[in-house]
């Protein structure tokens, strides 16, 4: 994940390396959901995006058959939404804004 301290919100793009705030702590949160760590391993939910979180992102990536660059964008926000969904909906509205896809929209995740 390339360097930076912004924090995303609803129009950003990507979450990368770097940022922190409710975004992080959303893509953080997915990771777990997609297997990726846990809470006192891989990724903590600290809302701090480090080393681990970028670790696990590019892990995804690899797994999805993307561009493993570390940097969340649409299509590796779109697998870790779909997961908080699948398995927390009451935080997938929480995050949902947060969090880069392809579609901002919540219709179809059952939120």
């Amino acid at each position: 994940m390339a360097g930076g301290n912004a924090h995303a919100s609803y129009d950003a793009s990507y979450v990368h390396s770097g940022m922190h705030g409710k975004a992080v702590y959303c893509v953080q949160y997915g990771m777990r959901q997609v297997g990726l760590g846990t809470a006192s391993d891989v990724v903590a939910t600290s809302g701090i995006c480090g080393p681990r979180t970028d670790n696990a992102v590019r892990e995804l990536q690899r797994r999805a058959g993307l561009q493993g660059d570390g940097v969340l964008r649409r299509d590796t926000g779109e697998i870790t939404f779909q997961a908080i969904a699948r398995d927390q909906p009451a935080n997938a509205y929480d995050c949902w804004k947060y969090i880069p896809t392809r579609g901002r929209y919540l219709s179809g995740y059952g939120v």
